[in-house]
Formats: structure tokens, C-alpha cells, sequence
């Protein structure tokens, strides 16, 4: 892992989701939420294999990646399918992440988003 490292994603888009409930809007948005944060938290956790200067390369094209997801998914049952959340370890947004990697899905940095990974002094 990469201890003590933070990443901070600022001016992240996140569309209002579609949904039959409040009840199932509100179950929703924090799936939604946990998948962001696990899916960034992963992605350090395995660039502790990497450079530093490849991960600081890395984090604004994936959190790119993040956004269209985020604008493309709003309907709240994407995010609440069992079946897209097969693996614990990754979540709904890492299944789909591996799908675009499959797919060469082309990752463009947002340049709306601002990304700040805060390393600690050695």
C-alpha cells in the first residue's frame, strides 16, 4: 500500500441519479460514494508497485475516467445490481474500469477536475 498517501479530487461532477424511491435514491448515493472512494483507494493501494512519478501520471486519467463514468451511470439501479459488484475487492466502478480496459477505452484527462496526491516527507 501506499501509507499515508492522500489523494483529494476536487470539482468531481456527479449527476442526480434516476430512481423510483427516496428510499432507493438515498441507498444508492452511498453505494455510489463508497465506489468512488474504493476504487481510488485500490488503485493506490496497487500503485504502491509503481514509480511515484507514474502514479502522479496515472491518477488525473483515471479520475477522468471516473467523471464520464459518473455522467454516464445515473440511473440508481446501476449502482445498486449485486451482479455488478461481483468482486469486493474493486467494487461496481472496477468492474466497469476492467471492461474499458478490455474494451481500450481511451482515458482523456478532465480538465475540470483538480487532483492533489499528498505524499509524506521522507
Amino acid at each position: 500500500m501506499l501509507p499515508h498517501v492522500v489523494v483529494t479530487v476536487e470539482r468531481l461532477e456527479v449527476l442526480p441519479l434516476q430512481a423510483v424511491s427516496d428510499k432507493q435514491l438515498a441507498h444508492a448515493r452511498a453505494v455510489r460514494a463508497s465506489a468512488v472512494q474504493g476504487f481510488l483507494s485500490t488503485v493506490l493501494a496497487r500503485g504502491a508497485k509503481l514509480p511515484r512519478s507514474n502514479v502522479e501520471e496515472q491518477m488525473p486519467m483515471l479520475a477522468g475516467w471516473v467523471q464520464s463514468h459518473l455522467r454516464v451511470k445515473t440511473e440508481s439501479r446501476y449502482w445498486l445490481d449485486d451482479q455488478a459488484r461481483a468482486e469486493p475487492g474493486s467494487g461496481v466502478l472496477g468492474e466497469a474500469f476492467r471492461e474499458a480496459r478490455a474494451a481500450k477505452v481511451e482515458m482523456p484527462v478532465d480538465p475540470l477536475l483538480h487532483i492533489d496526491l499528498a505524499w509524506p516527507c521522507a
